[in-house]
């Protein structure tokens, strides 16, 4: 699991692409990291409710 560093311009496009679920998990991610590999997918972790959403550059929310 490698963290990765999301930008800001990109963090808010995720932010207005997602729903409410994913808009909670963004706003309590303690950490983001690559999705199985990929270079194309970002995971948000929420470790308190222990919750993730993925996004896929290309492609929108995928979970």
């Amino acid at each position: 699991m490698a963290f990765i560093k999301v930008s800001r311009s990109a963090r808010y496009q995720m932010f207005r692409e997602g729903g409410y679920r994913e808009r909670e998990i963004m706003k309590n991610a303690t950490c983001v990291t690559n999705d199985l590999g990929r270079k194309d997918c970002v995971k948000f972790h929420d470790t308190k409710h222990s919750k993730t959403a993925t996004y896929r550059y290309g492609r929108g929310w995928v979970n």
